[in-house]
């Protein structure tokens, strides 16, 4: 950090049309550093942003690998916090084009599956399935179409509802009186709304398609797990990670040999539970989370466990993380060793996933439940 504020300084000085941030001139200030974060302030110009891109490439903590290629779970985050609010403002206000909407969506689908706005070509899953919500399958992510028409929907039921609003006086003197008694008032009411008040939440839900619940919901997503784990664990359930098999549909000289045993083809339902490796894996487990399969095939145990791995307590949730840190460890090992030629032992990997869920479980109470802390090797208190 130090020699990133040396470069920043220096750059700053050699270049007169530098501006800084809203007052933030006289104390020159450029950049916050916290422990685990960065904040480059400037002027809000193209230009200026990119100086200050420039001097973080020529930064050591860049060459260093500080700054990696964010997750598509960090990348899921900013979508649903962030690039999703810009648009509110307008989409409360105008009635937005289909194409500004597609053009939108399609920047979010780029953003999500490559880090960077351009093409959106090699999405795993289609845009109106991720918009669906997390109890549906999705991700959670609203559907731009219909959240702009819930919101144009608002301006409607403040009009006839609020009694003192000028546009409803207008509207009334113009109009013939519409109340069927003319000595008692008009009811508004909104039906899909338990109260009969408007709600943009309920009109949004009234307005989108509805799918099924799907059965491991709360497998997948629950207060405590990890986000890039349930990411990589909710793919995988759909049966979109580019396996082999997958991949040999549209390439034909496409190696389907599994590399982590080198001898069966390598599909979901393999790779996670009947490799060799992965049982291996799945065997050290035993002691921390019980029979993970059963007997059963991967779908079939993933049908099992979402109905008897239910609730929050302690002892389901270290099984939930369990499978979670499992699937995105074995998964993490396929591609290192295809992509990086690194391989490690079964014991290893399964040592990280045992890490990985004992410091998951520091941040849950477990003073009620001592054999699940001594279990896992946690200070209960």
């Amino acid at each position: 950090m130090e020699v990133l504020s040396k470069i920043l300084t220096k750059r700053i000085e050699d270049s007169p049309c530098f501006k800084f941030h809203w007052k933030c001139d006289k104390i020159k200030l450029s950049h916050l550093c916290f422990a685990d974060d960065l904040i480059m302030l400037c002027h809000g110009s193209p230009s200026l942003a990119l100086a200050l891109k420039a001097a973080l490439m020529c930064s050591s903590c860049f060459r260093a690998s500080l700054l990696i290629k964010p997750r598509a779970t960090s990348l899921l985050r900013l979508i649903i916090s962030v690039l999703s609010s810009l648009q509110v403002f307008w989409a409360s206000y105008l009635c937005l084009p289909i194409k500004i909407l597609k053009i939108i969506e399609r920047k979010f689908r780029s953003f999500l599956w490559k880090g960077v706005e351009g093409d959106s070509k090699g999405a795993k899953i289609s845009w109106s399935d991720i918009c669906l919500p997390k109890k549906e399958g999705g991700l959670g992510i609203k559907d731009l179409s219909s959240w702009n028409k819930a919101l144009m929907i608002r301006h409607l039921w403040i009009l006839i509802y609020a009694a003192m609003s000028i546009d409803l006086v207008e509207i009334r003197s113009r109009m013939p009186s519409y109340n069927p008694n003319s000595n008692i008032d008009d009811s508004i009411q909104w039906l899909p709304s338990s109260n009969g008040i408007y709600s943009t939440s309920f009109a949004f839900s009234s307005l989108r398609a509805l799918h099924p619940l799907v059965p491991w919901f709360q497998l997948v997503w629950f207060p405590q797990n990890i986000p890039r784990m349930s990411f990589i664990l909710w793919m995988t359930v759909r049966g979109r990670l580019s396996t082999r098999d997958r991949i040999h549909k549209y390439d034909p000289s496409a190696v389907t040999t599994c590399v982590l045993c080198n001898s069966h083809l390598e599909s979901h339902a393999h790779l996670f539970f009947e490799c060799l490796l992965s049982r291996a894996i799945w065997t050290q487990l035993l002691n921390y989370c019980g029979s993970p399969w059963n007997g059963l095939c991967w779908n079939d145990f993933i049908t099992w466990a979402s109905t008897h791995w239910r609730g929050n307590t302690p002892i389901i949730v270290a099984k939930k993380l369990c499978l979670g840190a499992a699937v995105y460890h074995i998964w993490r090992e396929r591609n290192c060793r295809i992509f990086e030629g690194t391989q490690r032992t079964s014991l290893v990997v399964a040592r990280s996933i045992i890490d990985t869920i004992r410091c998951q479980l520091l941040s849950i109470n477990l003073r009620d439940h001592p054999l699940i802390a001594l279990n896992w090797n946690v200070n209960a208190n």
